[in-house]
């Protein structure tokens, strides 16, 4: 595919350091493609074993495995997430003040466990916007000085301190609700969220180098993270000073910097692959079909506005303006393509993303899968990095 090649090539010739591409139509492999490096101090070149720090795609697999608990009965969407973490409970919601003085109000609506699959659950992200999100990155782990030294029960008794930013299901708002899925999905299974997913999803599916942390005799694979400057790049972590050399007290289902899953272009691609099987790997069913179909396709109509959009805030989280896209059980879903910053993509495309510029799409209807891994840490939701996104899609559409 030489419009692909030339494509990924410009790509490291306009500011990343090194790319991989896999593309999957049906069960087989149509297109694979490595260009630059994963240590452009040392000129190391990308490979295809080499292992991402994928971040925010840890997401869509965390919701998996809560899909799989739905299956068996051990949960529904509709439940309240009071139930597995009481603590939680008689949360209050932040209306207006400063952090010393906020004026709250009792909540309206139990938050459930369907609201923190769809980001509808009131909980925010960490930063500067509004006392809410200035106390999620004070308390939580987004602290570099806090940021290793909690575990699930202590991020728990920190969160329950802090007032919801909304009500429960009345907005959409990218967040912290995927750690909170993954804290339920521990104590439900009585298990680390990691032993749970190595049991239910990467044992079976063979995803063999998908894990919160590295062996040793992985280091070598590991890609280093980069920030693009103006001119050339700063490292952001080497390989073998990696914070993934050792388990993390706490396993980030949300994938939130500085944690979250590693994993390779080809054990995500086995992950996409279910999803577009209708939930078969081989000759395993993982899931059965009306789950798959329910986890893929929007469950917020055809917007996933964020708030702080409806709000005229600019610092809001979206893909353009939110329009045209939905969101799922596990990702983002292309609704409205004509209204949407992804024209090519077709309705029914499911997608996300990760802080270091990693991104994966199905497009069910074709059958096709694809998975695009890099490591830089300042192209996630730029412009610049948009229409990077933009031109792979249209490109990829136009070739498959």
């Amino acid at each position: 595919m030489p419009k692909l090649d030339l494509l990924l090539d410009g790509f490291i010739a306009n500011g990343l350091v090194g790319c991989s591409l896999l593309v999957f139509k049906g069960n087989s492999e149509k297109y694979y493609y490595q260009t630059g490096f994963k240590d452009i101090e040392n000129k190391r070149s990308i490979q295809r074993d080499d292992i991402y720090r994928i971040y925010s795609m840890t997401k869509s697999i965390v919701c998996f495995g809560m899909m799989i608990l739905i299956q068996k009965g051990k949960v529904s969407l509709d439940d309240s997430v009071a139930n597995f973490i009481p603590e939680l409970n008689d949360l209050e919601v932040y209306i207006s003040g400063k952090i010393s003085n906020q004026i709250v109000e009792k909540n309206r609506k139990e938050m459930t466990i369907k609201n923190l699959m769809t980001h509808q659950a009131g909980l925010t992200y960490g930063s500067e916007i509004t006392p809410v999100h200035q106390l999620v990155h004070e308390k939580l782990w987004m602290n570099p000085e806090t940021n290793l030294m909690l575990d699930s029960d202590d991020i728990i008794q920190k969160l329950k301190e802090i007032p919801l930013y909304y009500h429960p299901g009345e907005n959409w708002h990218y967040s912290i609700a995927i750690d909170v899925l993954g804290i339920v999905i521990e104590r439900i299974s009585k298990k680390t969220l990691n032993m749970f997913l190595e049991e239910n999803v990467f044992g079976p599916l063979g995803m063999k180098d998908t894990g919160f942390s590295i062996a040793k005799d992985q280091v070598d694979r590991l890609t280093n993270l980069y920030k693009k400057l103006d001119s050339g790049y700063e490292l952001v972590e080497n390989n073998s000073e990696s914070l993934y050399l050792k388990n993390p007290l706490f396993f980030s289902g949300g994938g939130s910097y500085p944690l979250g899953l590693v994993s390779t272009i080809d054990d995500y691609m086995k992950y996409l692959n279910v999803l577009k099987n209708n939930g078969k790997s081989f000759d395993k069913i993982i899931l059965n079909t009306k789950f798959i179909k329910e986890f893929i396709k929007s469950q917020t109509g055809n917007s996933s506005l964020d708030i702080l959009e409806k709000n005229k805030r600019g610092d809001a989280f979206n893909f353009g303006n939110g329009s045209g896209l939905g969101h799922s059980l596990g990702g983002a879903v292309v609704t409205k393509p004509s209204e949407s910053i992804f024209k090519s993509s077709p309705s029914g495309e499911f997608f996300w993303c990760g802080y270091a510029f990693t991104h994966f799409w199905i497009e069910p209807k074709e059958r096709l899968s694809v998975v695009f891994m890099t490591q830089m840490a300042n192209l996630y939701q730029t412009k610049f990095g948009n229409n990077m996104l933009i031109s792979l899609k249209d490109t990829i559409y136009n070739s498959f």
